[in-house]
């Protein structure tokens, strides 16, 4: 899975966030997708969470699949049913764990350097 493809997400007018947005999260995951969001006149798409994670599975398979529904905790209406620590399978809340660890410094780093940016435009 190292070669780049790319996912393009067609919008139009009146579309609805949710469209687009939980296969957009799920999709943008997988190696090596280039996710690209396209302007278009058109009708209704009709997609959803667990049709990309579907599709994510086809991709890159049931684990990592399980994997990313688990870290997006993603369990309305699952192709699988591992959207909550509690159902997922133990190797995959380790993967999850894992790497959700990998990241934590950057989250962090974002989240402090926001927070001095916040103080700074604080009214005194």
């Amino acid at each position: 899975m190292t070669a780049a493809f790319p996912v393009v997400f067609a919008l139009y007018p009146d579309i609805t966030q949710l469209d687009f947005t939980g296969p957009y999260e799920v999709l943008t995951r997988v190696p090596g997708a280039r996710c690209v969001l396209a302007s278009i006149e058109g009708g209704n798409l009709d997609i959803h969470g667990g049709m990309a994670l579907t599709v994510l599975a086809e991709i890159a398979g049931d684990d990592y699949a399980q994997t990313v529904q688990l870290s997006m905790e993603y369990a309305p209406m699952p192709p699988f049913d591992s959207g909550r620590p509690e159902s997922a399978r133990p190797q995959i809340v380790a993967t999850a764990r894992k790497r959700s660890d990998a990241t934590k410094a950057q989250r962090d780093a974002a989240v402090r350097r926001a927070a001095a940016a916040l103080a700074e435009a604080e009214p005194a």
